[in-house]
């Protein structure tokens, strides 16, 4: 399983303004580290599944920042990637059924139990109330929407408030998109 994470986020976690997220603050990504390792103990301890950190590089982030989180995750014994671009997603087909738990259930009558389970929340806290920083404990996970994606061989549990993006068409413009000889970009548009 992959934990996503920016330290822009972390930060967050950790108490950082708004407006400071973009500043060097290794005591606001220490203190946000918190978050992270939840997540991890979640994929990793409560449900068993092998675990990677993959953190999103911003071009604000320091190399101060990166060098605590890449220590912390090494203390916890998982692999750490930083990823600094995006690769393109074949388009999928989805079933949307609304109505959270009563969805999962007809999901697993249908044959679809064995798919691995996306979960889609806000990133501003570990629970769906953006209020909530940290690792809060005690909350309740509100499920609105549950996705089917049969030919991608997933399910995304929709929480809160998110607002998801859609999903790419079949042929995404990024394939065609590339440099011509002499190093110029065609197929923009």
């Amino acid at each position: 399983a992959v934990v996503v994470a920016t330290l822009r986020a972390l930060k967050h976690h950790g108490g950082a303004a708004p407006g400071d997220l973009g500043r060097e603050d290794l005591g606001a990504l220490e203190r946000g580290l918190a978050n992270l390792q939840r997540h991890v103990h979640n994929v990793r301890d409560v449900y068993g599944l092998p675990c990677v950190v993959a953190v999103n590089h911003f071009s604000a982030d320091t190399a101060a920042e990166h060098a605590l989180l890449a220590a912390r995750v090494a203390d916890w014994g998982v692999p750490l990637h930083l990823c600094s671009g995006a690769a393109g997603v074949r388009g999928r087909r989805r079933q949307r059924q609304r109505g959270g738990a009563r969805a999962a259930a007809a999901l697993e009558d249908g044959g679809h139990r064995h798919l691995p389970v996306c979960i889609a929340k806000t990133q501003f806290s570990f629970s769906t109330d953006t209020s909530l920083l940290g690792a809060p404990c005690g909350h309740v996970l509100n499920v609105r929407e549950v996705r089917l994606a049969a030919r991608a061989g997933f399910v995304t549990l929709v929480c809160g408030d998110i607002v998801t993006m859609p999903g790419l068409p079949a042929a995404p413009a990024a394939e065609r998109i590339d440099l011509d000889d002499a190093g110029q970009v065609v197929g923009l548009f």
